[in-house]
């Protein structure tokens, strides 16, 4: 197949991201997802693996842990989604796209594959994602890289990318989305999210509601997984423990310091350290939060072997971008383009908007899917 065949046999695919069925039956998909990749050759086991999931911060959270990784000389995977302009943005090597070429090769091959085991009809269909995830997996195998900075699509306990063992696991901050999928109360999304925490591992969880931390941590309990928390510096460890249903949990805390053309500066105390002077080029009080937990994630990754320095810390830092978050694309009027898309993002939209720009007047055009709730 050509690039367009492989894109038009991929999106043939049942596709949820686009309104299709999410699956036929959950419950198959990591089977379904850990049977493809077993007849790829497990590629995911090829290179140790950071895992995200949760509501909103995401991709900004897994663009500064991987920059800063590649600052530090990893070779680095990234897989993130949607994508804005192309499929293509989702996979990235050292920060270059997955070329067309590379992406037809490779999606070629894993339909033979899928065609192949699929004539023993032990599992439903394919659904989009977890081709793409598989051709993600296999790519970066095929690329020799070091680490794969790896976004949830959605949820986390059935989603595809749960198939990997990662180093860390990590839970940014969790609001109401997807509702028919992952339940109606924050402990149910919390519960579903939290489903990406593995046995004996370590969990760095963002700033949650009490309903969302008290869920991560019976998880954690559960699997006897050390809990990492970040928050604010208000944010009273001792309280975080009670919170947490008296779960032991390292904390990583954060103050912004002054906010400037270069960005926001901000200063961090760890269990073991102080940083101060920090800066990173993203708006939002919010990114600070996002920032802190790539912080405690790459030191949980640092107690296991990657190693980078605070050079790199700072350098990558300093680099990220993630473009569609509170991002000015005009001057003259000022044009910020948000992907905020329910009522917790859109709060802190309005309140960057605030804080990061003086204006008299604020136009606002605002498109939304058909399922959202507008009036809520």
């Amino acid at each position: 197949m050509n690039y367009q065949e492989a894109l038009a046999y991929l999106y043939s695919l049942s596709d949820f991201e686009r309104g299709g069925p999410y699956t036929r039956n959950p419950e198959e998909n990591l089977p379904r997802e850990a049977w493809l990749l077993e007849h790829l050759g497990n590629p995911q086991q090829d290179y140790s693996s950071t895992l995200i999931a949760g509501t909103k911060g995401k991709g900004s959270t897994a663009a500064l842990i991987e920059q800063v990784l590649r600052q530090a000389g990893l070779r680095t995977g990234l897989y993130t989604q949607p994508d804005l302009h192309t499929f293509r943005e989702r996979i990235r090597v050292n920060g270059r796209l997955i070329s067309e070429s590379e992406a037809a090769e490779l999606l070629t091959e894993i339909r033979a594959v899928i065609e192949h085991i699929q004539k023993q009809g032990t599992f439903g269909p394919f659904i989009t994602y977890e081709v793409a995830t598989a051709l993600a997996l296999l790519y970066f195998s095929r690329q020799r890289i070091d680490h794969a900075v790896l976004e949830v699509g959605l949820g986390g306990r059935l989603d595809a990318t749960n198939v990997t063992q990662p180093l860390v696991s990590v839970i940014t901050s969790i609001s109401y989305d997807h509702m028919q999928i992952l339940g109606n109360t924050l402990t149910q999304i919390a519960t579903e999210k939290a489903g990406i925490i593995k046995p004996h591992g370590i969990v760095v969880s963002s700033a949650q509601s009490p309903e969302a931390l008290l869920a991560i941590a019976a998880i954690c309990r559960e699997r006897q997984a050390q809990l990492v928390r970040t928050g604010p510096a208000e944010f009273d460890a001792a309280q975080a423990e009670v919170e947490a249903g008296k779960l032991p949990a390292l904390s990583y805390s954060y103050r912004l310091e002054k906010r400037s053309g270069e960005g926001q500066h901000f200063t961090v105390w760890t269990p073991e350290r102080t940083y101060r002077g920090l800066t990173i080029p993203l708006a939002g009080q919010y990114q600070l939060e996002n920032a802190t937990a790539a912080l405690a994630t790459l030191d949980m990754l640092r107690k296991q072997g990657i190693k980078w320095d605070e050079a790199a810390l700072r350098a990558g830092f300093l680099a990220a971008r993630w473009p569609a978050r509170i991002d000015v694309i005009g001057q003259n009027p000022t044009i910020v383009v948000d992907g905020a898309h329910n009522a917790d993002s859109m709060q802190k939209l309005m309140q960057a908007l605030r804080d990061s720009f003086t204006f008299h007047r604020l136009i606002v055009v605002l498109g939304a899917a058909r399922d959202k709730d507008l009036v809520g």
